[in-house]
């Protein structure tokens, strides 16, 4: 790290170009100082804003698929350039948004956007607005929540997160150091938002003085103007077909098969929804993630179902929960799910049980605890 000065002004130089070995100690001389803010009302503020989109983004996402995205990365990257557009205003209440505020942002838009999942409102909350009378115990009534149930019900669970948070983070990050992907990548992220360029020697002149530094500070400008401009054109093309969806309602689900005459294929819901939204959740989960479901996809509802349906196991109403296909393929899926989680349960305490076993038998038992 080199030091020099513009202008009377003390500033530190980072070089780009760091090791992997170098990452830890680059986090911990990133460019903040002890005068730097932490807990901030604008980061909460921008946080909530933030986290309130995606949490209706997850809702919508969760009770159709079951699955939401944490959104630390998109959290900590729409925080940086509202505050980054922002402070070209000259609005003094929005200049010197540091990393660690960042930080806050992305933590407190974390904390709502998953609270749909953290509070079973994709998962067993509509599940017990499903039941009917004669399915609960001793034939009760619905059950179905008002709004402030509900609002209780999200604070009673965010007070209970917040204080066993606090044993999990001794466990797991600082006896453990576990290294969580997605927090480490969104680490990474933020100490690329926050530092500050090193420009090579021959961008200053005999003094010192930054000669070509503006120049530089000029071409990350253009470039991050470039991506949002990327961004506003992806959102403009987003909203446009979900505003298309309502006035021309095939959108939704295109019936590719029955066009081509085949509507078998179709009665097992094999349509095509062209929605940027999944497409984008699919950038974001990868190949590994979307081919596995896709491979799911094609031995339920492509093999199994049609297969089940034929030997008469089902009824021929492929939608009936009870009856049909579908809850067929249901029971099917969640023990899949459950014995792979059973069996690498398993394994992590037969492998913890070695590690301490060794560890005792060595007389290291304190750095297995």
């Amino acid at each position: 790290m080199e030091t020099r000065h513009r202008n009377g002004e003390h500033i530190e130089l980072k070089d780009l170009s760091t090791s992997d070995t170098d990452q830890d100690e680059e986090f911990d001389e990133m460019q903040y100082n002890e005068h730097d803010r932490h807990f901030s009302i604008r980061s909460v503020a921008v946080g909530l804003l933030i986290g309130c989109l995606m949490c209706f983004s997850n809702m919508y996402f969760g009770l159709q698929t079951g699955w939401i995205t944490m959104g630390s990365l998109q959290s900590s990257l729409l925080g940086f350039g509202v505050f980054k557009i922002l402070a070209k205003g000259k609005w003094a209440v929005f200049q010197g948004f540091g990393p660690l505020e960042n930080v806050v942002l992305q933590s407190t838009a974390v904390a709502a956007a998953t609270m749909p999942l953290a509070g079973g409102f994709v998962g067993i909350i509509p599940a017990l607005g499903m039941l009917r009378p004669d399915e609960m115990l001793n034939n009760s009534i619905e059950v179905i929540y008002n709004w402030w149930g509900l609002l209780l019900w999200g604070f009673a669970l965010a007070f209970f997160g917040v204080f066993f948070a606090v044993p999990l983070r001794r466990q797991v990050i600082l006896k453990e150091k576990l290294r969580f992907p997605s927090g480490t990548a969104t680490a990474h992220m933020i100490r690329v938002f926050h530092r500050t360029v090193q420009p090579p020697a021959d961008q200053t002149d005999a003094d010192g003085n930054f000669s070509l530094l503006q120049e530089t500070e000029k071409h990350r400008d253009t470039e991050w103007n470039k991506r949002w401009k990327v961004l506003a054109m992806s959102l403009a093309s987003s909203s446009a077909y979900a505003i298309s969806t309502y006035f021309i309602p095939v959108l939704q689900s295109i019936p590719i098969f029955t066009w081509i005459g085949l509507s078998s294929v179709t009665a097992w819901n094999w349509t095509i929804t062209p929605s940027p939204s999944y497409i984008g959740q699919g950038m974001i989960m990868g190949t590994n993630t979307g081919l596995s479901m896709l491979a799911g996809a094609i031995t339920g509802w492509g093999i199994l179902g049609p297969m089940a349906t034929k030997l008469k196991w089902v009824s021929e109403d492929v939608n009936n929960w009870e009856t049909g296909g579908k809850g067929w393929i249901l029971w099917i899926s969640l023990s899949i799910m459950m014995s792979e989680a059973i069996v690498s349960l398993l394994l992590l305490i037969g492998k913890m049980s070695y590690k301490y076993y060794k560890a005792r038998k060595e007389g290291g038992f304190q750095d297995v605890v």
